[in-house]
């Protein structure tokens, strides 16, 4: 796998961070990755 730089993300990423829902508050965080299949 691995890692990549998805700027579109970034945006998502920062209204994630601290979402307050009144009771409860969720932290979170989006990431994209690349998946090749292993060779056949």
């Amino acid at each position: 796998m691995k890692f990549l730089e998805y700027t579109p993300l970034d945006s998502l990423n920062l209204f994630l961070d601290q979402l307050n829902l009144g009771d409860c508050t969720i932290r979170g965080n989006l990431e994209a990755f690349s998946c090749k299949k292993l060779g056949t």
